[in-house]
């Protein structure tokens, strides 16, 4: 029934004390076991899989199966599988294939390895993978995952972009001898016309040819935009005879919104107090949303600098009774489409279809004047009568829900940020992670056919080599510093002998001279009259060269108190340092009175 020699000898005197039919009887026992349990595990697992809808008969299980609940790890997984089915992606992330919530094959049934027969189990894997594998239940029962678009990063950009307005300038030059001009001098021309007119601008920020002299110039700078769209065009510019043609209105960037005006308020009222508060507001319009609201708001734009960045920086306008917040206007965003096919989610220069009219879409011909009457619509998107960007297509709807949802998701996440006119993007702050060292593959062979090596092995093996490199490099770093704070502190101490070398110098020295002095004073004090004037001049050089001695002793003790790097130190020392002075002072001044004594009597 079994081998000895395989098992411990504790197990195998366990076993010695059944006989072959006891231990055959246990084995059926825990194989019938084991095997209700995995029919069970199976069936639940498929009944929580595939369950029918409420409305349908279904044919009932056994009784135990209900009362049977699945052991954790399986439970965990089951719970694992339901949850990754419900995913919504992300609407950055790429779509990928549906998940399948299918369990993976069953295992082999324990009875395998014994006398056991098995047809239940089998009987019950058969159904279960028949299960599995009708569509029509996976159709019925597995959630629907809504696709989304995918937008590249130039899409989101243009979807935020706030540019200005471009100006066109058509010059005639039948009357005159030149027969055409090109991009520099236009812009020469232009720059000359403003600075004579007390217009001058900072710089255009592009020039280029539109057709047969015709240039489209604009500036990046919302300022000079104002200058220029407020400016008086001539209709000659040397000898030129132009035609400016200025953007139809002024761009949303300069447009304000006064939030929440109460509808007791009337338009005409709410465009008064605001005309009184900014006396330049021009294109008054009403915010229509699709609710009623108890208020509403009220856009207008602003062709002056000054009076827009006040009025941006005071943030609130008065109306009635009502102190009402102004905020900027933001339009929805832009929809990348192409002029040429009128179709979205490219651009023109990424189209090779022909140039066609944006309402009939018959492609132009060349030299050949289009006309299409109006009634003649098509749209380029769904084929049916209406402009190919009518808001009221179905598919332009759709593509502006995603083209939101996108946009916001990458606002958030800071893939994209939303600049006003003439604002810099931020500067690249690199950091240290963002650009690691590429590891070179090592081994002989071509550059073209490079030897096959584990990337395992070597990756592991470079990741150890760099981590004892970083180590090494930590370490000497540390010694590096403790060596330099070493050298400091030396060059501190040497320093510091010096001064204290200098200091005992100085004391000595002036101690010398007020010794030599106090013997003068004293022979001065004995001497006769005509004496005490030799003595008065010695008397007075000494003190000349007291003078010199102290104020070196106050250079001295100024040097050394720059050097002390301990001001506490400094601090007791130094009274210490002058008690032993005056008290070396008074010892002195002792001996030489001693000696000086005789010396006088004599």
């Amino acid at each position: 029934m079994y081998d000895g020699s395989l098992l411990p000898p504790e197990i195998a005197g366990i076993f010695d004390r059944f006989s072959k039919d006891e231990l055959h009887q246990i084995g059926r026992t825990l194989i019938e076991q084991t095997q209700n349990y995995v029919d069970k595990q199976q069936d639940t697992r498929a009944s929580h899989l595939f369950r029918p809808p409420l409305h349908t008969h279904t044919t009932s299980r056994p009784t135990q199966q209900s009362n049977l609940s699945i052991p954790p790890p399986m439970n965990h997984q089951q719970r694992y599988n339901h949850q990754a089915s419900s995913i919504v992606h992300p609407l950055m992330d790429q779509q990928g294939p549906p998940i399948d919530i299918s369990t993976p094959n069953p295992r082999r049934p324990a009875g395998d390895s014994f006398d056991y027969s098995g047809d239940k189990n089998r009987n019950n894997v058969k159904r279960f993978r028949n299960i599995e594998q009708s569509p029509s239940v996976q159709q019925q029962h597995q959630p629907h995952q809504p696709s989304y678009r995918r937008f590249n990063i130039n899409t989101l950009k243009r979807a935020v972009a706030s540019n200005l307005p471009s100006f066109f300038i058509t010059f005639d030059l039948s009357s005159s001898s030149v027969k055409s001009i090109s991009n520099t001098q236009v812009a020469i021309l232009l720059k000359k016309v403003l600075a004579d007119n007390t217009c001058s601008i900072k710089e255009l920020s592009m020039c280029m040819q539109a057709g047969t002299n015709r240039f489209k110039f604009a500036v990046n700078n919302k300022a000079d935009f104002l200058k220029m769209f407020n400016f008086n065009w001539p209709n000659e510019i040397e000898d030129y005879k132009v035609e400016v043609i200025r953007p139809r209105s002024l761009p949303e960037c300069f447009s304000l919104v006064v939030r929440y005006i109460p509808v007791t308020i009337t338009e005409e009222l709410a465009k008064v107090e605001i005309m009184k508060a900014i006396p330049t507001a021009v294109a008054f319009s009403t915010i229509k949303y699709q609710r009623q609201r108890p208020t509403y708001d009220i856009r207008f734009s602003v062709p002056n600098i000054d009076h827009y960045d006040t009025a941006i920086e005071l943030g609130r306008i008065a109306i009635g009774h009502h102190y009402l917040p102004l905020t900027h206007f933001y339009m929805g965003y832009r929809l990348t489409y192409c002029t040429a096919c009128w179709k979205i989610d490219h651009s023109r220069n990424q189209c090779q279809a022909p140039v066609c009219c944006r309402k009939c879409l018959e492609p132009y011909e060349s030299e050949v004047k289009h006309i299409c009457s109006e009634n003649n619509l098509q749209c380029a998107q769904c084929g049916e009568a209406h402009f190919s960007l009518d808001p009221a297509c179905p598919i332009i709807q759709n593509y502006k829900s995603e083209l939101k949802r996108a946009v916001d998701d990458a606002l958030m996440k800071g893939t994209i940020k939303r600049t006003a006119p003439g604002e810099t993007s931020e500067q690249f702050n690199r950091q240290g992670d963002d650009f690691p060292v590429l590891i070179a593959n090592e081994g002989g062979g071509p550059g073209w056919h490079p030897a096959p090596t584990s990337t395992s092995q070597l990756n592991q093996s470079q990741l150890n080599f760099i981590k004892e490199v970083i180590e090494l490099g930590k370490l000497i770093k540390s010694l590096t510093d403790s060596m330099n704070r070493i050298e400091s502190k030396i060059a501190m101490i040497d320093k510091r002998i010096e001064l204290v070398e200098n200091r005992s110098t100085l004391h000595s020295n002036s101690i010398a001279t007020i010794i030599d002095s106090i013997q003068i004073l004293n022979k001065w004090v004995l001497a006769e009259q005509k004496e005490k004037a030799k003595f008065k001049i010695k008397i007075g050089n000494i003190t000349d060269e007291l003078h010199i001695w102290r104020r070196k002793i106050k250079e001295d003790g100024r040097e050394e108190c720059s050097v002390s790097t301990s001001p506490h130190q400094s601090i007791a020392t130094a009274p210490a340092n002058n008690i032993n002075n005056k008290n070396n002072g008074e010892t002195e001044l002792k001996k030489n009175q001693s000696t000086s004594a005789p010396n006088d009597g004599k």
